[in-house]
């Protein structure tokens, strides 16, 4: 009897405690799939302090709830930052984290989500793809918010005499602290490390842009712009 007037008494209360369970249990598990990305039948590679490492199996990517990234290759763990991965057998790189894209004439900034894939296509256009949806790219730079660049159009990289041409899916990493500048040349798949000891300005340009990317800065309409810091902030791209 007295379970009874338990259940009549709380049962209602006890339904709704118990949906709200399964609710949170469903919740868990879609964020869960949303952050694991699993990649097979594909060869990827990455360069990491121009050491080139090579995934030839089924990976696993998972972000975290702290946003840390991991890669998971047979039974090794690795903790990803911002480095593109790129896939061996096409045109074809993913970004691991939140990247930002900017038109530097507009002075515009957006966000792309984490996983977005960037691939040339036959006519090597440059495209973005998230969620199966895609955004054709033309007067682009990319950002990671610290000291990464991701080109999507024929660059050239220069800083006091030096100049070096860089083809679109190639980037680098100014690293202001260590006076180096990091280069991935995709279309050789080269990459290099520079020393600059007199910590000379490093810029990035073409008809379509123009980015000194020593000061995080973008130039438009005889004006100059801050890259923003907080990729949060920003607003997502609008796909096609």
């Amino acid at each position: 009897m007295k379970i009874k007037k338990f259940i009549k008494k709380y049962g209602v209360f006890i339904l709704l405690i118990a949906f709200i369970i399964v609710i949170v249990i469903i919740q868990r598990n879609f964020e869960k799939k949303k952050n694991t990305i699993i990649i097979e039948n594909h060869n990827l590679y990455q360069y990491f302090e121009g050491v080139k490492f090579k995934y030839e199996t089924k990976i696993k990517i998972n972000k975290n709830t702290n946003k840390i990234t991991k890669l998971t290759f047979k039974d090794v763990t690795v903790n990803l930052d911002s480095t593109p991965i790129y896939y061996a057998d096409s045109k074809t790189a993913l970004f691991p984290s939140n990247m930002i894209v900017s038109y530097p004439k507009l002075g515009s900034q957006n966000k792309i989500n984490y996983y977005t894939k960037i691939y040339l296509d036959e006519d090597d256009d440059v495209y973005l793809e998230y969620e199966k949806k895609k955004k054709k790219l033309v007067g682009t730079i990319i950002y990671d918010a610290n000291n990464l660049y991701f080109f999507t159009e024929d660059v050239t990289v220069s800083y006091g005499n030096n100049k070096i041409d860089l083809s679109p899916l190639s980037y680098i990493i100014v690293d202001t602290l260590n006076n180096k500048i990091n280069v991935y040349d995709y279309k050789n798949d080269n990459y290099k490390i520079y020393d600059n000891p007199d910590k000379l300005e490093v810029y990035i340009t073409n008809d379509n842009l123009k980015v000194n990317a020593s000061l995080d800065l973008m130039y438009y309409n005889e004006k100059s712009r801050l890259f923003i810091k907080k990729i949060e902030v920003l607003k997502n791209l609008k796909f096609d």
